[in-house]
């Protein structure tokens, strides 16, 4: 894979692949296995949360969301601090 993203977000409920696959594919290709994963999805169920955490999800955040929410999280994991560059 040519891409090594940093952070990976992703949905349980996609076409041709579920998250939770895509996510346990993250995390055995090499040079992604470090990626940080983070699930935002409509299933709000502890049980999806913990499948997102089998999978190797390092966060869950749960539709609706609230955008600023994910943008801290994305600079957080990324290291922009707030303010500059703001994503």
């Amino acid at each position: 894979m040519a891409a090594k993203p940093e952070l990976v977000f992703l949905d349980i409920m996609m076409p041709k692949i579920n998250g939770f696959d895509l996510c346990e594919k993250i995390r055995h290709e090499p040079g992604l296995e470090n990626s940080y994963v983070v699930f935002l999805s409509a299933k709000a169920q502890s049980f999806d949360k913990e499948m997102g955490a089998r999978a190797g999800a390092n966060d869950y955040i749960t539709k609706p969301f609230d955008l600023d929410v994910v943008i801290k999280k994305a600079e957080t994991v990324l290291g922009i601090k707030p303010g500059k560059n703001r994503l």
